[in-house]
C-alpha cells in the first residue's frame, strides 16, 4: 500500500491542476472599455487602456473628473470615469492629492 500512496498523491494533484480556471476579474475591470453609452466621458488615446489623450488639457483634470462624478451619473459611468484620471495623473503626480481629497469626503446627504 505505501508503493501506491505517491501515485495516488500525484494523480490528485493532477486531477486538481487539470479543473482549477484562472481568475479573470481584474483585468477586464481595468482593460476593457465600459458601454456608457452616450454620457460624458474624459478622453482617452486609441492605444489602449493606459493611452492618455495627448490634445487633452490635463490641467482640467480634476473639474472634468469631478463634474461627472455627481450620484446621477450611472454606475458604470463612475467606475470607468474614475479610472480614466488615475491614469491620467500617474504621469502627473502634482494632480493625485487634489483629485483623490474631495473623493474621500463623504458624500452630501440626499435632499429630502
Amino acid at each position: 500500500m505505501i508503493g501506491k500512496s505517491p501515485f495516488l498523491v500525484g494523480l490528485l494533484a493532477s486531477a486538481v491542476l487539470a479543473a482549477a480556471r484562472p481568475a479573470l476579474a481584474g483585468p477586464p475591470l481595468l482593460c476593457h472599455p465600459f458601454d456608457i453609452g452616450t454620457a460624458r466621458s474624459l478622453p482617452m488615446g486609441t492605444g489602449g487602456w493606459q493611452e492618455i489623450d495627448r490634445t487633452y488639457d490635463i490641467s482640467h483634470l480634476v473639474a472634468d473628473t469631478l463634474a461627472i462624478l455627481t450620484p446621477a451619473a450611472p454606475i458604470n459611468v463612475r467606475t470607468g470615469t474614475i479610472r480614466r484620471p488615475s491614469v491620467d495623473a500617474s504621469t502627473t503626480p502634482s494632480l493625485a492629492d487634489p483629485l483623490t481629497a474631495p473623493l474621500q469626503e463623504p458624500p452630501p446627504a440626499p435632499a429630502p
